[in-house]
């Protein structure tokens, strides 16, 4: 039998709610809806560049009120085609290098500490856990954040089934796998004989990911933190 499980972003914010509680809303990833929302909570300041962008070409002044009526995908996706059009503008590129920048600092803030060894037993993990009953399991989701690979290499029954070149379909044949410089701990690989793809478990990220590793080794591995 062969399971599939269509995961967004509620299901990343499930985690965070079973951790922490109504009292610590600031901790919670953002959905599309509330992005900005966990910005002006979180208090991250807008760029310049970015309150430009927000002013010159979106046409609205970027307060509190105003973005709270934004939704993030919709931004994302007009100052993507804006760059599109007018790839030699300043004030488009610089905006939207900054707020994919943005993106990142709250993405990463809100779902690394999830990533954890230690936080165990919050709903994704049980969902897989259960769903990998099957003979395969495929994960298809739009996040980018990392939480749905480190709760499968939270359980050992579970990692032995995926590595991250082996793990994303088609694609992750072609990935360049980079490895932080840090000492940072990272995602099993192929070559490490850990993994039996038997029983697969693959993850389609239809979004990428947003893994924040750098380096400038020649075999280089992502990080498990967001």
């Amino acid at each position: 039998m062969h399971v599939c499980l269509v995961l967004g972003a509620g299901a990343t914010l499930a985690n965070a709610q079973h951790f922490h509680a109504e009292r610590m809303r600031e901790t919670w990833p953002p959905l599309d809806t509330t992005f900005f929302e966990t910005v002006n909570g979180r208090g991250v300041p807008l760029s310049p560049a970015l309150r430009r962008y927000f002013r010159d070409i979106v046409g609205i002044e970027p307060t509190t009120t105003t973005l709270r009526e934004l939704r993030m995908e919709e931004v994302f996706k007009d100052g993507f085609f804006d760059l599109d059009e007018t790839p030699t503008d300043g004030i488009t590129r610089d905006g939207y290098i900054d707020l994919v920048d943005l993106y990142l600092r709250v993405l990463r803030d809100t779902t690394n500490w999830l990533c954890a060894n230690k936080r165990t037993g919050a709903p994704i993990g049980r969902l897989l856990a259960y769903a990998a009953a099957a003979d395969a399991l495929t994960i298809l989701t739009f996040n980018h954040d990392l939480v749905i690979e480190n709760e499968i290499v939270k359980r050992r029954r579970l990692s032995s089934r995926w590595c991250l070149d082996r793990g994303y379909g088609s694609i992750a044949p072609s990935l360049h796998l980079t490895k932080p410089v840090e000492k940072t701990p990272v995602f099993p690989v192929h070559k490490n004989h850990e993994c039996d793809h038997t029983r697969p478990i693959t993850i389609l990220k239809l979004h990428g990911s947003s893994s924040r590793s750098t380096g400038t080794q020649t075999e280089q591995v992502p990080s498990r933190a967001g």
